[in-house]
């Protein structure tokens, strides 16, 4: 879901807690070619990632590493920006009628986040989709079941932080999405169509399908059910950047010193270890299906099978989810009459027939998957 849409850029520029992603990408023949990825570290402590106060502590650091960035790429500094889904609201909406003009759509909604989510709704911008039900291929009317709205409020402090941010370093944010919601979007087409042929051969299947992006800052999982969205729940989890940290610091390559090999295992002792991370991780994303779950109507309460496709946006040795039958096996503890899950972890090939894009240049880490698909072409 892109916030502030116009032309939609080649170049993508994805913030996030460990570093900043800048990607170019070129469209030839209805496929998506990479044509480079760069990288910029944060240090620590310059991102505070928070949906009402600005995140950025010192933008004259950030400006400066975006400088190195655009010295080197010296051409059209039109970039589609993304930034971190925890430093904006968002939710899922539904009316029974929606009004038709833009001005009233916007006040309206302003007015459900204002009610919903206590936030001064006059002080930050907006962006939505409106999603309608689909018309009975019998007698081509629209159905009865309520249209659904899903929509994002970022305050005006923080999105002009981040646009300032780009201008200064003389790049411009033709475009602002939310790194989840994007990375979402840009697979959701092929998961959609995967999941409607895999369920044509399983009638045992739920309706809804779980979308769930994990990042540096946390999770997004959204839930579909008849290609509209019916729930979402943006989580923070501190513990991913300490897990990403780690990662990016045992793959750098090169000779150790003694000094800093020992450095290196304190920090790794103090960290997070994977299996915990995992564990904390698996527990939240149960949490919030129990919660959907128990919003559900009592007539898809039924033993059906539900599917749910994850995108892992670190690069890491092991998983950042357990296996589904542990899943499963805390779901029934925790879930009464819970449906059986079938946890899919969209690999490097399935995003890259997602996306369109047929290889990935050895410069790629799914970090950058937001950066990227933000210039895809949808």
């Amino acid at each position: 879901m892109t916030l502030f849409p116009f032309r939609r850029p080649r170049r993508g520029l994805a913030v996030s807690e460990g570093a900043l992603w800048y990607v170019e990408a070129a469209h030839r023949l209805g496929k998506v070619y990479l044509v480079d990825v760069a990288k910029r570290p944060l240090p620590a402590g310059l991102l505070r990632l928070s949906p009402t106060a600005v995140n950025l502590t010192e933008t004259s650091v950030v400006i400066e590493l975006l400088k190195s960035v655009t010295q080197t790429h010296k051409h059209s500094k039109a970039v589609a920006l993304t930034i971190p889904d925890v430093s904006a609201r968002s939710a899922v909406f539904e009316f029974a009628s929606f009004p038709s003009t833009r001005a009233e759509q916007e006040a309206l909604l302003r007015w459900r986040f204002q009610q919903d989510f206590h936030v001064p709704s006059d002080q930050g911008r907006l962006g939505f989709q409106v999603y309608r039900p689909a018309r009975d291929s019998t007698t081509d009317r629209q159905t009865a079941r309520p249209m659904r709205v899903l929509a994002a409020w970022i305050h005006q402090a923080v999105v002009e932080q981040y646009e300032h941010m780009c201008l200064d370093a003389g790049l411009i944010p033709m475009t602002v999405g939310l790194a989840g919601f994007e990375v979402l979007d840009a697979c959701r087409g092929a998961v959609e169509a995967e999941h409607k042929n895999r369920a044509g051969r399983n009638d045992l299947w739920c309706a809804e399908t779980v979308f769930l992006y994990l990042g540096e800052w946390g999770f997004t999982c959204l839930v579909l059910h008849g290609g509209m969205p019916v729930f979402v729940r943006v989580k923070r989890l501190p513990g991913l950047k300490k897990h990403w940290q780690q990662e990016a610091l045992h793959s750098e390559t090169g000779p150790l010193s003694c000094e800093r090999a020992g450095r290196e295992d304190d920090q790794a002792n103090d960290g997070v270890r994977s299996e915990d991370l995992a564990r904390t991780i698996t527990n939240e994303v149960v949490a919030t299906l129990q919660y959907y779950f128990e919003l559900r109507p009592d007539s898809d309460r039924n033993d059906k099978q539900l599917a749910v496709y994850a995108v892992e946006g670190i690069e890491g040795q092991e998983a950042l989810l357990q296996s589904s039958e542990f899943v499963q096996q805390v779901v029934e503890a925790s879930i009464p009459e819970a449906p059986s899950l079938d946890i899919t972890t969209m690999s490097r090939d399935m995003i890259g027939k997602a996306l369109r894009t047929p290889f990935f240049p050895p410069s790629y880490h799914p970090s950058a998957l937001p950066a990227l698909a933000s210039v895809v072409r949808r």
